[in-house]
């Protein structure tokens, strides 16, 4: 199909998604004392169109690490949009918005569980 240029970048969706977590985290923990640092690692933001006879299916599969200290978890999820025409950035559009829906909310429970003190 050609290479997609996502506006905004991955990076800069993936890091505006850890960003708002640590934000709601850090409401429901407010002391951050002993935690450490949050890092994130993107492992695969990946846009892909396979086709069949009949269809394309857009495929967007991401996957990153965070990590806290000694702690890590891994977000992943895909999201697909079929369309019987060519796929255009419309329906690529709908395809990365249904990996971000749960990947963000998986993002918000696991920085949620990083940045708690241990024991909590």
């Amino acid at each position: 199909m050609g290479g997609v240029v996502l506006k905004p970048a991955d990076r800069e969706l993936v890091g505006s998604i850890v960003r708002a977590s640590l934000g709601q985290a850090f409401g429901v923990h407010p002391e951050p004392g002993g935690t450490a640092p949050l890092t994130c690692e993107l492992r695969e933001f990946a846009v892909t169109t396979p086709s069949t006879l009949l269809y394309w299916d857009a495929t967007v599969d991401v996957e990153w690490l965070l990590k806290a200290g000694d702690r890590e978890k891994v977000v992943t999820a895909t999201g697909i949009e079929r369309t019987w025409v060519w796929p255009s950035a419309s329906v690529i559009k709908r395809a990365v918005l249904k990996a971000l829906e749960p990947a963000t909310a998986d993002t918000t429970k696991a920085v949620a569980e990083l940045v708690a003190p241990p024991g909590s």
